[in-house]
């Protein structure tokens, strides 16, 4: 779901609900709307509005900036051409935002997903057909584990349309190791069955999003390319106010990830550099803003 702007509001206060998997974002809305707007509106700010007492110290919650929406930002998106992909994940790794996601798991786990999710969507063989279509046997997820006793794993790659800034950084990289496993397309109305491509897309993440993380045992710890398969690698969970195709963004969201999978989820912290943090993160009068209103110039979301 998503909560729409007012008429005549800016689009960066736009939110969006696929957040849900980080936090609660409609009952932060409601609670800023109710303790910050409402004084607001009844000019009584300066005298009844205090100032935040964890922003005005630069303790910003993380993870908020999963809240904003890029999905009108770009007139394209990636699309995955399965039979193309040998899960290298260089795709995943280039990406500036979070916004292309890796994942393998059992070929039995996989299917019985893909059937369960498929049956809670209103049209279940068009949701089955697009999920499949996300997911190709590859030699390094499925004969190598094979060869070891285990279970063949499928790997798939996601593209999250509220993240992704159609930079095509994925895009650039897949077609210079000569994979052609993706490629731009435009964002359409509606395809040859009658779908929009944002609608496609968010239900394909929404399936993502549902899946387990990737087993350890078809992971390998020491392959930089594997990192982001770590069930703590997603720290940096897009949605920065970074430029489209930000390389500063690749390297620290791989350096959190690197992070958050050799130490944990609760082994890192982070401390800015400047005042940017709490400066952009407050109002005029030491009150907090929504999370998805930083300084676009200079925030780094995690």
């Amino acid at each position: 779901m998503t909560v729409t702007k007012d008429p005549g509001a800016p689009r960066e206060t736009q939110v969006v609900a696929e957040a849900k998997h980080l936090f609660d974002v409609q009952a932060y809305v409601d609670d800023f709307n109710r303790d910050v707007m409402n004084a607001y509106r009844g000019n009584a700010a300066d005298a009844e509005l205090p100032a935040d007492r964890d922003a005005a110290r630069s303790i910003i919650p993380p993870g908020t900036a999963a809240a904003r929406d890029f999905s009108h930002l770009a007139p394209q998106i990636p699309e995955f051409i399965a039979d193309r992909c040998v899960g290298c994940m260089s795709c995943v790794n280039a990406c500036p935002d979070t916004a292309i996601l890796g994942i393998a798991l059992q070929t039995s786990i996989v299917e019985a997903r893909i059937v369960s999710f498929a049956e809670t969507e209103p049209i279940s063989a068009r949701a089955s057909e697009s999920a499949r279509a996300h997911f190709v046997e590859t030699k390094k997820y499925g004969e190598v584990p094979a060869r070891h006793g285990l279970e063949p794993a499928l790997f798939g790659i996601f593209v999250d349309p509220v993240h992704c800034k159609g930079c095509a950084e994925c895009v650039e990289v897949c077609v210079a190791l000569g994979y052609d496993a993706l490629r731009m397309i435009d964002k359409a109305r509606a395809d040859a069955n009658g779908e929009p491509t944002l609608e496609q897309y968010a239900r394909d993440i929404r399936l993502y999003r549902s899946l387990p993380p990737t087993p350890p045992e078809y992971r390998n710890a020491k392959a930089l390319a594997d990192v982001m398969l770590g069930d703590h690698a997603i720290g940096y969970v897009g949605g920065a106010g970074s430029c489209s195709g930000c390389g500063e963004a690749t390297a620290i969201r791989m350096l959190v990830a690197a992070t958050g999978q050799t130490y944990g989820e609760e082994g890192m912290g982070i401390v800015a550099s400047t005042g940017c943090n709490s400066v952009f993160a407050l109002g005029p009068g030491g009150e907090r803003r929504p999370p998805h209103l930083g300084d676009r110039r200079r925030r780094r979301d995690v």
